[in-house]
């Protein structure tokens, strides 16, 4: 779980949470329950076609905000996407069409680069 070996065999704490790793532990039996009870019901999720499952999850996020207004999930494929799709919304809300951005950075990692 929070242990992993190298190819020596020397074993080490994994003290790392990066992109697209789970801070819980590499093969912890609760995650992999969870994991095999979810693939039994639902392998794949995306916009390309129609499933309850994310159909209900939105109609309860929309449910949750103020009232008086027309509240839309949108779900998109990566971090990419959502932020391409919050600069849409915010210029087509404000009118304004400059945005600040991070030079030398991603969806919210530093990249590395030489001096």
């Amino acid at each position: 779980m929070q242990y992993v070996w190298d190819e020596k065999g020397n074993k080490l704490i994994d003290l790392l949470g990066m992109s697209l790793c789970i801070s819980v532990g590499h093969a912890h039996p609760a995650v992999v329950a969870a994991v095999q009870e979810q693939m039994a019901q639902l392998t794949h999720c995306t916009t390309n076609f129609y499933h309850p499952v994310p159909a209900h999850f939105a109609e309860e996020l929309a449910a949750t905000m103020p009232a008086g207004h027309d509240w839309v999930a949108h779900f998109t494929n990566s971090g990419t996407e959502a932020i391409d799709l919050a600069m849409m919304m915010a210029r087509a809300a404000t009118g304004n069409q400059d945005m600040i951005a991070l030079r030398n950075s991603t969806t919210g990692q530093p990249m590395a680069r030489r001096h």
